[in-house]
């Protein structure tokens, strides 16, 4: 595989449009209601989709680093990219891609908060959800935490902030619309990771679908 490829394929591209999904809901919202800056919602989908990319490449790293790549067998939509395990792309090098995705997506908020530092606010709060995700010491995907943050960071997390890019202001209904796109896009992380759920065990991932599995095999046990 051609170095370039290597690192595309490390952002996990066919789960991207996942966080495009909210931006287009939301891009609906404001059309009803008026007019669309399209030229700003542009920049939202660049800045989304940067956070996005650098959070699949953080969870590779640190999934890689912890053990639970090691064991898994990257598959269309579970497992990781691969590209660590095969050692197409170094560790190291990785790290460095995620920072640089990160700061891209900084550089965008930036543009984006010359009226208001709303933003930017945001912005951070979206690097920190992708550092959190599996890197220690928080690494709440092993914690049974880490549905709850794609949950709220691909629901109420992107559809306020684009809302509030398009708009300049916040939405208690675009609130409750998001909180409903959010689970739906939590519940797809949770089923892809049952495939993987006896191999994250091992890696000490205690995800929900490895807490569920457990749940029920004390249940049976118990009957």
């Amino acid at each position: 595989m051609h170095r370039a490829a290597a690192f595309l394929a490390l952002t996990r591209p066919k789960f991207l449009p996942l966080s495009v999904i909210p931006i287009v809901i939301t891009a609906s919202i404001v059309q009803m209601g008026g007019s669309l800056p399209v030229h700003r919602l542009i920049w939202c989908v660049l800045g989304v989709g940067l956070l996005h990319a650098a959070g699949n490449v953080v969870n590779d790293c640190y999934d890689f680093c912890l053990g639970a790549d090691k064991k898994n067998t990257a598959g269309r939509y579970s497992g990781g990219s691969g590209i660590l395990p095969q050692g197409l792309v170094e560790v190291g090098e990785a790290k460095i891609f995620y920072r640089y995705l990160l700061a891209a997506a900084l550089i965008v908020a930036l543009l984006l908060s010359q009226d208001s530092a709303w933003p930017f606010v945001m912005a951070i709060m979206g690097v920190l959800a992708a550092l959190c995700y599996t890197m220690p010491p928080m690494k709440f995907a092993y914690r049974g935490l880490g549905e709850l943050l794609v949950a709220m960071s691909f629901g109420p997390g992107i559809m306020l902030g684009t809302y509030y890019v398009l708009t300049g202001s916040f939405s208690i209904s675009v609130l409750a619309v998001s909180a409903v796109v959010g689970a739906l896009i939590g519940g797809v992380l949770i089923v892809n990771e049952f495939k993987d759920a006896a191999t994250d065990r091992t890696a000490g991932k205690r995800n929900l679908a490895v807490r569920v599995i457990d749940l029920v095999a004390r249940l049976s046990a118990a009957k």
